[in-house]
């Protein structure tokens, strides 16, 4: 079913990441001397940070959930969709198991899905964007699940500012590029 013309679009990639308190290892060069050591954690808490960057209106939504499961998708995307009501989401998702394609029974009418073609994390901006908050987190163990998500948070939060940080983290992709003639061609259609 197509997207009636009249309606506002919201076209987005979205990416998930997953996170414990078992340590990201990362290596790092130091003078020499001593062989310094790295903390280790044992612990198995986790959980799965949601998120989506917006192309069009440059705003990024991110959601911290337990685990990534088909309905923390489900809930993921009615709090995107209830964030304009009047405009369709179009999302560009991974195909992972726990994401909603388009056939899914719990895919909201308001919205498309855009499956990426799979084995293809170049084509999703997003999936880049988790490589700073390894790096703010890596090789310090936190005691807490609570610590750890202030240090995501952190991570992410140049993010929450409005638009510019977004559209210079897309900057000109295949998909900023494709976007704006989409945009112009639905103007167009939009009578006076």
């Amino acid at each position: 079913m197509a997207i009636p013309a009249e309606k506002r679009v919201h076209v987005g990639v979205a990416e998930e990441h997953r996170y414990s308190l078992i340590r990201v290892m990362r290596r790092y060069g130091t003078l020499q001397g001593p062989r310094p050591t790295v903390p280790d954690q044992t612990k198995c808490q986790g959980g799965y940070v949601y998120g989506a960057l917006d192309v069009v209106t440059g705003q990024a939504a991110f959601l911290s959930t337990p685990t990534g499961a088909l309905d923390w998708t489900e809930a993921y995307l009615q709090e995107l969709i209830a964030r304009d009501p009047a405009a369709r989401p179009l999302m560009m998702w991974d195909r992972a198991g726990f994401h909603l394609t388009a056939e899914s029974p719990e895919w909201p009418e308001a919205g498309r899905v855009v499956p990426l073609p799979a084995y293809s994390p170049e084509l999703n901006p997003l999936a880049s964007l988790w490589d700073p908050v390894k790096r703010r987190i890596a090789n310090d163990v936190g005691e807490t699940l609570v610590k750890l998500e202030a240090a995501i948070s952190e991570g992410l939060a140049p993010f929450w500012q409005p638009r510019a940080p977004v559209q210079s983290f897309l900057g000109d992709s295949w998909l900023t590029r494709g976007v704006s003639p989409f945009l112009d061609r639905r103007k167009r259609l939009i009578p006076p």
